[in-house]
This record gives C-alpha cells, sequence and structure tokens, in this order.
C-alpha cells in the first residue's frame, strides 16, 4: 500500500476513487526522460486487456493509435470534427469522436470518463491520455517516488 492510498481513497473526504500504478517508461522503448504512462481501457474492449497511455497535462485531447482505434472504430460513433494537431512528430490529422474511456483501477474503483478522442490511423506512437476532454473532468494525484496514480471524479 502506498503511503497516501488511505488519505486519498479511504477517508471519510476522499479525493480518489481509485488508484494505479503508473510506469514511468514505454516497455521496450528507450527514453531518456521519465514519464507517467497509465492503464486504461476503451470502453467496448474485453475487460481483460488493458493498454498504457501517455499522461499528458498539456494534450488537448485523448490520443489512440492504430492498434487501439481499429478495436473500438465500429463502436465510436458520429465524428465530432476533422483536427489537425502539432506533435512532435510532426502535423498530424485525425478525426475527434466522444468515447467513453476507462481508467483501471489497482486499489478501489476503475472508473469510465465521457472523453474527447482523438483517432490518428497513421499513429504508432503510444496513446495519450489528454488534458482537455478527460483530465479536465476528474481529480487526480501522483505519488511519483512510489510510482501511484490517484484519480476520481468530484464527490
Amino acid at each position: 500500500m502506498s503511503r497516501f492510498d488511505r488519505l486519498l481513497l479511504d477517508s471519510d473526504e476522499a479525493f480518489a476513487n481509485g488508484a494505479s500504478t503508473f510506469l514511468d517508461a514505454f516497455p521496450g522503448v528507450r527514453d531518456p526522460q521519465p514519464r507517467i504512462y497509465v492503464k486504461f481501457r476503451p470502453e467496448g474492449v474485453e475487460p481483460t486487456i488493458v493498454f498504457l497511455a501517455l499522461l499528458d497535462t498539456g494534450g488537448h485531447f485523448c490520443i489512440l493509435n492504430d492498434l487501439v482505434a481499429n478495436l473500438v472504430e465500429d463502436r465510436l460513433g458520429e465524428r465530432i470534427d476533422e483536427v489537425s494537431l502539432q506533435t512532435a512528430r510532426g502535423l498530424v490529422r485525425g478525426d475527434l469522436y466522444r468515447h467513453r474511456i476507462v481508467l483501471i483501477a489497482e486499489k478501489g474503483e476503475s472508473l469510465t470518463v465521457d472523453s474527447n478522442v482523438l483517432v490518428l490511423k497513421d499513429w504508432t506512437a503510444p496513446c495519450f491520455i489528454g488534458y482537455s476532454g478527460f483530465l479536465d473532468r476528474l481529480s487526480f494525484a501522483v505519488d511519483a517516488p512510489r510510482n501511484r496514480f490517484y484519480f476520481g471524479t468530484d464527490f
């Protein structure tokens, strides 16, 4: 148990519904800087399947790469908009949808968030969890020394 679990999850005025361990590197990718990769699953994907997404507090959207987008493309519904986005990999274009994303909890409850999801057909980089349209809809905290990510909704 992490030192903040009782305070953030189990108190009378809990800050979070759930918590999970995050990775500070994507498996198999060498990156000199630590990052925060959290476990998630788009709604409609088999519950035993879990993906990693880079937590990006400066990101405008959640971004689904080819692998994940292909699993949910028939469940996305109507496109909201076509979006151009400048990334570290250059200018990319994709389609914006509303879709529910599940943050996977190891302690407490997983959390489903109605999200703005950008589908990039040729995006082979990891998925992203962005601030606008996702993180701005919940409470979250990071215990960096213990690689612990806490999340919850307004109580």
